[in-house]
């Protein structure tokens, strides 16, 4: 009897402190609670704020090249890793930065090297079918027999390039460039598609391709080529193509005086 009162007055006292606790634990799991909330929010919100592309990936490159035809202008710039691109003159082209009114008027600043390997600095004017060369040595400009796509064609050469991809392109990652949410694709391409693009590139070589396109925009901000070009390419070099300054403002591009 005496047995059964203590185990009564233990439980009576068990239930008091847990009524006591009630509201403490009760603050506690809605504040539990609101903190799972808040991250499942963010990462609903993340994932409802970032576009989603849905298309094949020929048709979003395809529809890439559409959108940069339609620019008025943009910037691009041209480097090179472990390597350069052979272009007129006998020279090895490093680096390139310039501004494009597509379809066919650029200008651009071009590092070179020359024969020897003397570093020349030039610029590149091109407006409709004539090309305009700065001369480095005497100044001033000579009008060049040669098409510009025997430099660079940012437009042209691109947008060859968006619409000729291989069956097997495929997506690669998302990424973010600048606030930018871009779709990664990425393919093998024979380097007979490439030929718009870079000059001096021969057939039969295979270059891991690289392209960065704006999932809202569908723009084009970057271009990764790995890989040889021809036969006289380093086996690692690589060349980045980097497009930015979209419709950057009103942009007049004049032959030189």
């Amino acid at each position: 009897m005496v047995d059964n009162l203590k185990r009564l007055r233990k439980a009576v006292l068990m239930t008091k402190r847990l009524l006591l606790l009630l509201p403490w634990l009760a603050g506690a799991f809605l504040l539990l609670g609101a903190c799972g909330g808040d991250d499942d929010d963010d990462g609903s919100n993340e994932d409802s704020d970032e576009a989603t592309v849905t298309e094949t990936p020929q048709d979003f490159l395809s529809s890439a090249a559409d959108e940069i035809e339609q620019l008025e202008n943009f910037h691009f710039l041209l480097t090179h890793e472990n390597g350069a691109t052979d272009i007129v003159l006998d020279l090895a082209m490093t680096r390139a930065e310039g501004d494009v009114i597509p379809p066919d008027t650029l200008q651009a600043d071009v590092e070179a090297e020359g024969p020897g390997g003397i570093g020349i600095d030039t610029e590149v004017i091109a407006i409709d079918d004539e090309v305009f060369f700065g001369n480095p040595f005497g100044g001033g400009f000579i009008t060049a027999d040669f098409d510009i796509g025997e430099i660079l064609d940012p437009v042209g050469g691109v947008v060859a390039l968006l619409r000729n991809a291989p069956d097997d392109v495929e997506y690669a990652a998302s990424e973010t460039i600048g606030g930018v949410d871009t779709q990664v694709v990425a393919a093998a391409f024979d380097s007979a598609l490439l030929e718009d693009l870079i000059p001096g590139a021969d057939p039969g070589f295979q270059v891991e391709v690289t392209i960065w396109i704006g999932k809202d925009d569908r723009l084009p901000y970057r271009v990764l080529l790995v890989g040889p070009l021809n036969e006289d390419d380093p086996a690692d070099i690589e060349r980045l193509i980097e497009l930015s300054s979209f419709n950057g403002g009103s942009l007049t591009i004049e032959p030189p005086e």
